[in-house]
């Protein structure tokens, strides 16, 4: 079954798939601590036999050094501000 990326991102960022740029992964976990009323932890779960190494290592890489760091602030933006 071969399957559009055009098909995986309609579902965003109410489906189930957290997938795209740094940016967009960020706005989907947001998007899920909101609705579910906070996350206290996410885990995240790769296809390795999908991805060369090269670019899962990256894709790790994104994850700590923009997707955390952005959610991280706008949880901290929120919870100083009491916005919700």
């Amino acid at each position: 079954m071969h399957v559009q990326i055009s098909q995986i991102h309609r579902g965003q960022p109410t489906g189930a798939l957290i997938i795209g740029d740094a940016e967009k992964v960020a706005e989907k976990i947001l998007y899920v601590n909101e609705v579910l009323g906070g996350l206290s932890r996410i885990t995240f779960q790769m296809g390795v036999s999908a991805l060369p190494h090269q670019k899962m290592l990256r894709s790790i890489e994104l994850l700590g050094t923009r997707v955390a760091p952005n959610v991280r602030k706008q949880l901290t933006t929120v919870l100083s501000h009491g916005v919700s």
